[in-house]
């Protein structure tokens, strides 16, 4: 029968399995909830059910990582780390993702380091503020801090550094440094 003629199946009972003639080829079986293509040939870690590459393991605490056989050390890989909820994609050269540098809910696309807290880095920043965010080499260690620029840094919370060697320090709260060379302590 065609993927038509299997969807057409007004209450198909738990169980009953058909053979599809038409792409996606195969036997099907209805699980009480909907269909699902029987696999013979997977003994992999990975599934395709419905057009979504799953794994096969356990999804509700396994890891993702391609490129690499580990989350942590120097390689490039793209990875989720489930328990944190943490996703990087890019490269790593030396610690920057080992686990004390993934905060939870952050994110990392190229290299860098984001280990606050919903914190994000890309080309070589690093955010270890929560809610920080770090671009171009900077530094965003402030609560819900934004850097970016090469030398640039934040230690202030909620403050923004933008530019090239500029710097907010711990008393900078809500402080705004741009252009170039420019530092605020308090």
């Amino acid at each position: 029968m065609t993927q038509a003629n299997r969807l057409a199946i007004g209450s198909p009972a738990e169980g009953l399995m058909v053979y599809q003639t038409n792409s996606p080829e195969g036997f099907w079986f209805y699980d009480g909830v909907s269909w699902n293509q029987l696999t013979f040939w997977d003994t992999g870690e990975f599934q395709s059910i419905g057009g979504i590459v799953q794994n096969t393991t356990d999804i509700s605490n396994d890891d993702f990582v391609f490129g690499s056989t580990t989350l942590s050390g120097s390689d490039s890989r793209f990875f989720f780390d489930k328990s944190k909820s943490a996703f990087r994609a890019g490269i790593s050269f030396g610690n920057e993702w080992d686990d004390a540098n993934v905060g939870d809910y952050s994110v990392v696309l190229g290299a860098g380091t984001a280990s606050g807290n919903s914190s994000f880095s890309t080309v070589f920043g690093l955010a270890s503020g929560n809610a920080a965010v770090a671009f171009q080499g900077s530094i965003s260690s402030g609560n819900e801090s934004f850097t970016a620029g090469s030398g640039t840094s934040s230690e202030g919370d909620s403050s923004i550094a933008m530019g090239t060697s500029n710097t907010i320090g711990t008393d900078g709260d809500s402080a705004v440094a741009l252009g170039s060379g420019n530092g605020i302590t308090a």
